[in-house]
């Protein structure tokens, strides 16, 4: 090909560009600074600044906001569509109990029933949690309450293949009701047979430190091999939501007895 030159000469052609872009390059329109994705941030907070969601829980899709995403410093949102369920994983003190306490902060504020399923009781709110036991009738009656419903799983790679509430839970697929479940990556990688398989199934929810060569996996996403930043509490990669990518988890509110 022989490329083209402008008629009028080179400098005549940046001389006029360069005057179509005078505004942008005076004093008064300075480029916006480059912003930094925060390592601490509370929900409390992100919630006052964000307008409430518009989504319906009746209807079946939930979006919560929930961090800070790289990109932009935008919401990132965690979003589940009807009967839709969604994963934490992370190696252990990577924050998944806190990101747990996050997503069932965020569903409360946007009108879900939340009842949380854990083995240490000390970590949440008084009331709002059923301690996981060998007769589950409990729980049972607590996921089979009426209106919109998140069901929080810490531990989820602890419980029983084939758990006789949970494991239906997630494969009925009824939609108001919604399951996120926590667990170490490396061994949910390992649950062939495990209920949490089904959840696994709609490629959503949260890696945080993930080991980019296996966790990907987990949620169907390719990682890319390098983070564009660096690793810290409560940040990983956000996928099925908004801003998919890496993301800065909010802080939940503290619970009674918390330290500042």
């Amino acid at each position: 090909m022989q490329v083209a030159h402008p008629a009028a000469g080179l400098a005549s052609a940046v001389a006029r560009l360069a005057g179509q872009h005078a505004a942008a390059l005076s004093a008064d329109h300075e480029p916006r600074p480059v912003g930094q994705l925060p390592t601490r941030l509370h929900l409390d907070d992100l919630l006052d600044a964000e307008p409430r969601s518009s989504t319906d829980p009746a209807a079946g899709v939930v979006d919560l906001p929930l961090g800070r995403a790289d990109r932009g410093l935008q919401v990132a949102r965690l979003v589940l569509e009807p009967g839709a369920h969604a994963l934490v994983a992370g190696p252990p003190r990577s924050g998944r109990t806190a990101c747990l306490r996050t997503i069932g902060a965020a569903a409360q504020h946007v009108g879900c029933q939340v009842v949380a399923v854990v083995r240490r009781p000390s970590e949440w709110p008084t009331g709002a949690h059923h301690v996981l036991a060998p007769d589950d009738a409990g729980l049972a009656a607590a996921v089979d309450a009426a209106g919109p419903l998140l069901v929080l799983v810490d531990d989820a790679d602890l419980t029983i293949d084939d758990h006789p509430v949970l494991g239906p839970l997630v494969r009925d697929r009824t939609a108001e009701r919604h399951v996120v479940v926590a667990g170490r990556s490396d061994r949910l990688r390992t649950l062939y047979a495990h209920w949490t398989r089904e959840v696994r199934a709609d490629r959503a929810g949260i890696l945080l430190h993930p080991d980019t060569d296996l966790d990907g996996d987990l949620t169907g996403t390719r990682l890319p091999r390098h983070l564009p930043v660096g690793p810290a509490p409560g940040r990983g990669w956000l996928s099925g939501g908004a801003l998919e990518g890496v993301v800065q988890v909010a802080l939940p509110p503290a619970a009674a007895g918390d330290g500042p």
